[in-house]
């Protein structure tokens, strides 16, 4: 069995993330959890590309497909978490919905993921490009690159 390319020691931890941005109808389709959003996604497994994983962890969380279309931005984003400083490299991928998926286009739909042996509940929501600064969404310095349209890759460091 595979395991993630992450790790946690008493002081420190590390992980390696991708998402999806999935932008439709002037919507981002969102992940929100204990209040705050994110974009769909999760860690990376050993022998795994970064491709393989977005589409893995969409299938797992949303249990639809989803085909990935570009590499949009990479991140280096530093947090606590549990009191203890991670660190964490993110890859975010631009993607859709194929046209045949049941996945609503609009509103709230839920999902569920499984975390240390536990059935996580999950709320996916649209939210218009217009709200994403209004919304604790992360990381939140790639707001501007979505709304305004850009289609080149992005650089950020993220330092919560």
């Amino acid at each position: 069995m595979n395991k993630d390319i992450s790790y946690r020691r008493a002081d420190y931890g590390f992980s390696y993330r991708v998402a999806a941005v999935i932008i439709e109808n002037g919507k981002a389709l969102l992940q929100r959890f204990n209040g705050e959003y994110a974009f769909i996604g999760g860690q990376v497994m050993e022998n795994e590309t970064a491709e393989e994983a977005v589409k893995r962890e969409f299938m797992e969380e949303v249990h639809s497909g989803i085909e990935v279309d570009k590499m949009y931005a990479v991140g280096e984003t530093f947090f606590t978490w549990d009191d203890i400083p991670y660190q964490q490299i993110g890859l975010y991928f631009k993607a859709h919905i194929p046209e045949s998926s049941d996945i609503p286009r609009d509103g709230t739909f839920h999902g569920y993921d499984e975390y240390e042996n536990k059935r996580v509940d999950l709320d996916f929501c649209w939210i218009p490009l217009s709200e994403l600064h209004s919304i604790p969404l992360y990381p939140k310095e790639i707001i501007d690159h979505i709304i305004s349209g850009a289609d080149h890759i992005m650089h950020f460091i993220s330092r919560d």
